[in-house]
């Protein structure tokens, strides 16, 4: 009891005046806490400002831009321009021809997701037609079996509309083991009493590297005298699962010219999701950047 002391009116108005005011004095302790905030912000922009106006910074900011060409840099991170060769005509009899140009994306990391070509007969462009390159990728473009009731004296193929997609590290990739590459000419074989003819072909062996499994894979064939290109053919196979080796064949019908070298090429878009049978089963999806 020693301790206690009456508490003076004085001291009861103070008590009270703090007790009924208290939600303005907590708005003005925060009216006067952004002031001091606001103030600081104005000042830092008032200094930064002045900095800028500075001929300290100004010759800083000229060395750093003249230091960096964003040109060369744009230029070397952009996808180089695909390679398209001269297209040819082959001849298969009854004026039909085989149309072929041969297409390669230097790009090791940008894929050409989408491409339209459309050959031009004698000044007669053909109906347009939509194909892919992966990275790195050398293969035809071909028109098979055109019809044409007047010779050829003119043809070119027109490419454009090129879409671009960056590989990332988590994107598929897709290789390919292809060994025992054969030309074999046409031949006639005995069967008891009857010669039967077997076509030219070509045959060889591929095996899917990877640990995908594919609804379709397409394939070409292309067979030289020389460096003169003189056969093209291309088939599809279905259902190829992953690491798994197939014995492959492409047939014909005609007589070929002597053959020197054949070169078979692979048609798999690996952005072409729906012809996985199992990719991403957790339904996530290829990391990319698109052009």
């Amino acid at each position: 009891m020693a301790d206690y002391h009456l508490i003076t009116n004085q001291e009861l108005k103070k008590g009270y005046f703090f007790v009924t005011h208290r939600i303005l004095l907590k708005k003005i302790g925060l009216a006067l806490f952004a002031l001091v905030v606001i103030s600081i912000y104005f000042q830092l922009i008032f200094t930064t400002v002045s900095f800028i106006q500075t001929e300290n910074f100004k010759t800083s900011a000229l060395q750093i831009d003249q230091s960096q060409d964003w040109l060369a840099y744009h230029r070397q991170h952009s996808p180089a321009i695909i390679n398209v060769s001269a297209v040819q005509y082959l001849p298969l009899g009854g004026k039909r021809y085989n149309l072929v140009a041969f297409v390669s994306n230097p790009n090791e990391n940008w894929a050409v997701s989408g491409l339209e070509y459309n050959f031009v007969v004698n000044h007669q462009p053909l109906d347009s037609e939509v194909t892919f390159l992966n990275p790195g990728e050398r293969r035809m473009i071909i028109k098979m079996g055109y019809q044409s009731d007047q010779a050829i004296t003119d043809l070119e193929v027109e490419v454009g509309n090129l879409k671009w997609r960056r590989f990332s590290n988590d994107t598929a990739v897709v290789n390919w083991d292809i060994k025992d590459v054969v030309f074999t000419p046409v031949s006639n074989q005995v069967a008891g009493e009857d010669i039967i003819t077997v076509p030219a072909r070509v045959e060889w062996t591929a095996q899917n590297l990877s640990l995908y499994n594919f609804w379709e894979v397409g394939w070409q064939a292309a067979i030289f005298s020389g460096d003169k290109l003189v056969g093209v053919n291309q088939i599809s196979v279905e259902n190829w699962p992953a690491l798994e080796t197939k014995n492959l064949s492409a047939v014909w019908l005609s007589d070929l010219s002597r053959v020197t070298k054949t070169e078979v090429y692979p048609v798999l878009n690996w952005l072409d999701t729906d012809n996985f049978k199992v990719l991403y089963p957790d339904g996530g999806g290829n990391e990319r950047v698109n052009l």
